[in-house]
């Protein structure tokens, strides 16, 4: 019963550490607050150009399968995505500033290949708004309905 007792203590002790590291890796300064949890995040945003949009960046390999599949519907979904904010400050950048929400999974096309960005990845408001507004056009909602619920729902979380 005591090593158990004293296993558990260890294990509840790591768990604290683990978080007590999330927690001030994910907002330890101003800019991280000001920009939806991205300090320094336009500097470090990497891209990856790929042969068309069903080629997925290999980048995603390093992220769960969730993350795979909301990129996944970002081509599908290109015009909708365009017409949407993203709320994480991305679209406050002085430099490299984001249009929309479409910019954070992809930068660009030309000549069919496809210039992906590994923004989103780094950042849950992006993810969300995307999972979100995807699964409301799937149910058929129109593109305003889905723009009034996005907005609604995210534009306090700058």
């Amino acid at each position: 019963m005591r090593v158990r007792n004293r296993n558990l203590f260890w294990f509840m002790l790591f768990l604290f550490i683990v978080f007590c590291g999330v927690v001030t890796a994910c907002g330890s300064s101003d800019q991280a607050a000001n920009s939806g949890g991205h300090s320094g995040h336009n500097e470090n945003e990497g891209f990856e150009v790929t042969s068309s949009a069903d080629v997925m960046p290999s980048f995603l390999k390093t992220y769960t399968p969730r993350t795979g599949q909301l990129y996944a519907r970002v081509n599908e979904y290109e015009e909708l995505l365009k017409t949407l904010n993203c709320y994480c400050g991305c679209m406050d950048y002085a430099e490299n500033r984001h249009d929309s929400l479409y910019r954070c999974f992809i930068m660009g096309k030309e000549n069919g290949r496809v210039t992906w960005t590994d923004h989103g990845t780094q950042c849950g408001v992006c993810l969300n708004e995307l999972k979100d507004a995807t699964d409301m056009a799937s149910k058929g909602k129109s593109n305003e309905e889905i723009r009034k619920a996005i907005d609604a729902a995210y534009k306090g979380s700058i």
